[in-house]
């Protein structure tokens, strides 16, 4: 699983700051009409999507919806130096591994013990 953090950043736009719109340049990549794609990858793509608009800080991709979202990153050609943190963000993903904060034994729900207890 890959972790990227979508929260808007700032970029210079002549004379004033404005916020680089992370979603909103996500969704564009995945239906770039250079990508040029079929109707499988349409439909794959408006899954990833689905995704991704609802999140808030970080998106959590498993690694095939990864794959893809990287592919249509390198299909697009254009970018510029307000794009350059977007892409470092896509492309330097980091690998993520969930662990439950909670388990479900017999007992009922109760909080997952930490590897640090197993030390002790």
């Amino acid at each position: 699983m890959k972790r990227i953090n979508i929260l808007n950043y700032m970029v210079q736009k002549g004379e004033e700051q404005i916020p680089y719109q992370i979603k909103a340049s996500m969704r564009a990549m995945l239906f770039n009409p250079s990508l040029q794609l079929n109707d499988d990858g349409l439909i794959r793509n408006f899954e990833i999507w689905n995704k991704i608009k609802d999140q808030e800080n970080d998106l959590f991709l498993e690694d095939a919806d990864y794959n893809v979202v990287l592919q249509a990153l390198k299909a697009i050609r254009g970018f510029n130096e307000n794009d350059l943190e977007f892409v470092q963000r896509i492309r330097n993903a980091e690998n993520y591994d969930f662990k439950p904060k909670m388990s479900i034994g017999t007992s009922g729900i109760k909080e997952a013990e930490s590897s640090d207890s197993e030390n002790k």
